[in-house]
């Protein structure tokens, strides 16, 4: 930092000293440290910019020593040139340099002052006197590139935090409503590890004096400011936990609120806030699922849906007063995904809801609960099915996508949907078609002309972006990915697609190209060959360098097997890099050309035997997708066992390679009856199961 100052002055706040201002006078005899001292005062005045800079190091080193030049430097202090050279070289002297004090002070209000040089006469003032609030505040409000604030990188702040943070929560009160707002924020901040998790925050190191934040951000919550009042709730959910159950009203009457809908941030953002108090929060929330105001409904959907809490969920879906809010539990539940599996008997008792709103709604969220094809997703087809026979275009369309969801266990809806699929032609007959061919895939060749239809007919649109949270991924996929999938898994049958699904090779949507590709692969062997290297194109599209297109494209080269042999050798450079995506390369090779594969079983070993990485868990992770191709894995799958990181996965590759993974019936026995977990013992007991399957 310290080097960084001396090249960088700030402003001119004094007239520079005169041309014929005379050198320091040296006495004949004196001291040859006070002869130095001299030559380097002098040095610093120089042309010459090394000389400058050597002469201002050798000052700061001298420290206290270089007493004797302070009237001499206070002078300097109003060169454009060198006038924080000499700030910086009198904090170095300390204390000896009270008298610099007053001039360094009136440079904090100088115009122009950027972060840099306002650094140089905080840590002067801090050094040779006390932190000064004024050169705090100027801090506190700079910003650079990198942070929000020049404070949280301060070198005044880095040694003197006992005293700096006072500081900042007195500035919680200052009549500038931006600085209030940027030291609430900034005091969250500090919280912060700032330097690495071995070193303790600036709030650790304030000790005492940090125990006055939380009154602080409290009262800030009734500030006349309403930006300022979500930054302290923010501040204080993360700072003070024990009082995080005070900003609660303060947000919820800050969204219900039409004038501040601008400025409140979606529902979904504060999660951060409602975390350390969730049942509070939700219990709070609920009710506004019935508010008159479409926008706060869908506010408070958006919060519920992060808070990971089952009581009052399960309450209010048995007992909510209205149909609105035992319906929008019930999809706030289906949003959460598997984070909502602990609600699961509360869901299927609503199916015997008596309105049929909220049966709909339960049904919704148990196909997505849980996983496809279960018991669970089998319970809601009865009333998906009664969705089939409404008469709103919307419900049959979200009927149609659930019973996709369930998968094979819906073949009960079969005749109602096909009942829909030969209605006039419509988005709820195409539907009807996708999951016809979804549910059951040998039974549905008769909807291949209509889902070509249909991926004709949908426009070319770039990737949707959810409007909630990345994790909540409970939106339907657009309708021409789902059907490229169903074609997909329609196979040969699909065959007359097969020209319109090449078009969509160059689709503005990178996850509709990799599916489209998919597609035309598993459906037609004989286009196998270009669809993978339609792959790889899209790998390696800079448009579209993104993890999980890269991800998903060796999946598909995986899903359409061993016709796909022709980039076999691009995937073995994938293995090479390890800055590219080795684990998924790996998977696909062993699949596509298992004759081929031993640098991908090579590379597996490799992984396993060296230190735990993300690419060898996520290999193992993965391997259960791949069965019974996994097969020369075995011996190391064994030692996986004993791995507490590898543990769950190798069991369940060992359960996906089945009877040829008999050699780990032993290790998996002892695991059943000594698994450290219930769920290792389980997962065991299954795997056992499946290699003993006949």
């Amino acid at each position: 930092m310290t080097a960084l100052l001396l090249l960088v002055p700030l402003a001119a706040p004094a007239a520079p000293p005169s041309p014929a201002d005379p050198p320091v006078p040296i006495a004949k005899k004196a001291p040859a440290a006070e002869r130095e001292l001299a030559t380097w005062f002098d040095d610093l005045r120089s042309e010459d910019p090394h000389k400058r800079g050597s002469a201002v190091a050798a000052l700061i080193k001298a420290g206290p020593k270089a007493k004797a030049l302070v009237p001499s430097l206070v002078k300097l202090i109003g060169d454009k040139d060198i006038g924080f050279n000499a700030v910086t070289i009198l904090g170095a002297i300390g204390p000896d340099a009270k008298e610099a004090v007053p001039v360094i002070t009136d440079l904090i209000s100088k115009p122009g002052a950027g972060g840099y040089g306002i650094e140089a006469v905080a840590v002067a003032l801090a050094r040779i006197d006390a932190p000064a609030l004024d050169a705090t505040r100027r801090l506190l409000i700079s910003s650079g590139k990198c942070d929000i604030s020049f404070l949280l990188r301060s070198q005044v702040l880095a040694e003197y935090p006992a005293l700096v943070v006072p500081q900042v929560i007195a500035l919680c009160a200052d009549k500038d409503p931006k600085v209030r707002a940027k030291a609430a924020l900034v005091l969250n901040l500090l919280g912060g590890k700032m330097n690495g998790a071995d070193l303790k925050s600036p709030l650790e190191r304030a000790g005492a004096a940090a125990k006055s934040i939380p009154p602080a951000l409290e009262k800030m919550l009734g500030d006349e400011d309403v930006d300022i009042r979500v930054t302290a709730a923010q501040s204080l959910s993360s700072l003070a936990p024990d009082r995080a159950e005070k900003t609660i009203p303060v947000i919820v009457a800050l969204a219900l609120d039409d004038k501040y809908a601008a400025k409140v941030p979606p529902g979904g953002v504060f999660h951060k806030y409602f975390q350390p108090v969730p049942t509070p929060a939700a219990k709070a929330l609920i009710p506004l699922l019935d508010d008159a105001n479409e926008r706060v409904r869908l506010w408070a959907f958006d919060a519920l849906t992060t808070l990971m809490v089952q009581e009052p969920f399960d309450a209010a879906l048995k007992d909510g007063k209205t149909v609105r809010i035992r319906q929008g539990v019930a999809r706030v539940l289906g949003a959460q995904n598997k984070y909502a599996v602990g609600s699961i008997p509360a869901l299927r008792a609503a199916l015997t809801d008596p309105e049929f709103p909220v049966r709909f709604a339960a049904a919704w969220a148990l196909v997505r609960v849980d996983t496809r094809g279960g018991e669970t997703n089998a319970a809601a087809v009865p009333v998906l099915i009664e969705g089939l026979d409404q008469t709103s275009d919307a419900v049959r369309i979200e009927a149609s996508q659930c019973l996709m969801l369930a998968g094979p266990v819906a073949k009960s809806a079969v005749p109602a949907l096909k009942k829909l699929f030969g209605s006039p032609k419509s988005e709820p007959q195409l539907e009807a078609a996708i999951a016809l061919a979804g549910i059951d895939p040998k039974g549905a060749a008769e909807t291949v002309p209509a889902l070509t239809e249909g991926l004709k007919s949908e426009p070319d649109s770039e990737p949707k972006v959810s409007r909630i949270a990345w994790w909540l991924d409970y939106e339907v996929e657009p309708r021409a990915i789902r059907i490229a999938k169903v074609l997909a898994e329609l196979g040969p049958a699909a065959k007359s697609a097969v020209p319109e699904l090449i078009k969509r090779y160059d689709a503005k949507d990178p996850h509709l190209r990799l599916h489209a590709a998919e597609a035309v692969g598993r459906v037609d062997s004989e286009q196998a060959p270009k669809a993978a290297k339609a792959l790889i194109k899209l790998m390696r599209d800079a448009d579209f360098d993104f993890y999980r297109v890269r991800v998903n494209s060796l999946a598909a080269i995986r899903h359409i097997g061993p016709a796909a042999k022709s980039v076999a050798p691009t995937l073995l450079s994938m293995i090479e890099d390890e800055r590219d995506v080795p684990a998924h390369a790996a998977l696909a090779l062993i699949v596509v050309d298992p004759d081929g594969a031993r640098p991908a079983f090579e590379w597996f070993r490799k992984a396993l035997a060296a230190e735990a990485t993300v690419n060898s868990h996520a290999l193992i992770a993965r391997l259960p997708e791949i069965g019974a191709a996994a097969k020369p894995l075995v011996p190391e799958l064994i030692v996986a066992l004993k791995s507490s990181y590898y543990q769950k996965d190798a069991i369940r590759s060992l359960a996906a390679i089945g009877p040829d993974a008999k050699d780990a019936l032993p290790e998996l026995k002892k695991l059943v009856e000594n698994g450290p977990q219930p769920e290792i013992k389980w997962l065991a007991a299954e795997a056992i199961k499946k290699i003993e399957t006949k």
